[in-house]
């Protein structure tokens, strides 16, 4: 199947409100585990419980509907030097063999230019990148 994706938008009007509303996200996460590993348990932050992790488990909906992370923008304040949007990280919370940890995927502003990055070390944006992981930790 092939379309000329341009020409949906010659007649806004009458094209699927859905098309035109922004529902993309651009986090995500996958997590690997070995068969050799026992007793894993992913918290559901929803429940505030540990479930038992079993087989294969797919969550293919909105990153809000997903119950097993936490999904957490960065205040529209907390970074005034950079164009605010989206940004902000998912966590995820798992218990292995009695030991909890979270696992954290931070979407974080790129470096507005490479040449700028490269001329000190560390970089002027490693300083964005420090504030951001510490909000995390906080």
């Amino acid at each position: 199947v092939t379309a000329n994706v341009g020409s949906l938008f010659d007649d806004p009007e009458n094209l699927q409100k859905n098309w035109l509303r922004e529902f993309y996200q651009a986090l995500g996460s996958f997590y690997f585990l070995h068969e050799s590993l026992k007793n894993i348990y992913q918290f559901d932050f929803k429940a505030k419980k540990y479930r038992k992790v079993a087989g294969k488990e797919i969550y293919s909906d909105t990153l809000e509907s997903t119950p097993m992370l936490e999904k957490e923008k960065f205040p529209q304040d907390y970074f005034p030097e950079c164009k605010w949007s989206r940004k902000g990280f998912i966590r995820t919370r798992w218990c292995i063999a009695d030991c909890a940890f979270d696992l954290v995927n931070i979407h974080l502003f790129h470096d507005a230019s490479n040449l700028v990055a490269w001329e000190t070390s560390p970089s002027v944006y490693s300083g964005i990148r420090h504030k951001a992981l510490g909000y995390v930790l906080d």
